[in-house]
């Protein structure tokens, strides 16, 4: 009993024509690629898209600005400008490079700043360090005070090892 040019029926099984049994190994084939597409974009895409999105632009009013602190006869000053560079300024010492943010966890108001040096001067800073890691991505906790605008530089999150507070300018 033929119902279909391409699918036939016996008694209690469903045989498919050559072509049909072609069809289904295509369908099969597309399947198996989009779901393996989709588990790429989950795994890979999505994740980079939301890390990118964490990342803050270095327009960041909370950031963006002028901090200075003078301490005896050693200025130290960090300038963060709206274009993601900056600039700091310890004693001799004159540093420029670049920077990114990331909020640590709201309503927080410590951000996470990834600064990479590209300029140095190779003068010592206000306590005597010369500056060496250039090129070189690092990592500071910066916790900015809404009562007095005012910047502290840590080391870590715990934010026990500080510099500051420094006003904003």
């Amino acid at each position: 009993m033929g119902l279909n040019p391409s699918i036939e029926l016996t008694s209690n099984e469903l045989r498919l024509s050559e072509a049909a049994h072609a069809g289904l190994r295509r369908s099969s084939r597309s399947i198996v690629k989009t779901i393996l597409s989709i588990g790429f974009i989950a795994t890979f895409v999505l994740p980079a898209a939301h890390a990118q999105q964490d990342f803050g632009r270095p327009s960041e009013p909370a950031v963006v600005g002028k901090w200075s602190l003078a301490t005896g006869r050693c200025p130290n000053s960090y300038e963060f400008r709206a274009d993601g560079s900056f600039y700091v300024v310890s004693g001799a010492e004159r540093l420029s490079g670049s920077y990114l943010w990331q909020a640590l966890s709201p309503p927080s108001a410590t951000l996470v700043v990834t600064r990479t040096v590209t300029a140095a001067n190779g003068r010592p800073d206000c306590v005597g360090a010369v500056f060496g890691a250039m090129g070189v991505p690092q990592t500071r906790f910066v916790s900015i005070s809404s009562v007095d605008r005012s910047m502290k530089i840590c080391s870590d999150a715990t934010l026990k090892m500080c510099f500051g507070p420094m006003p904003h300018d």
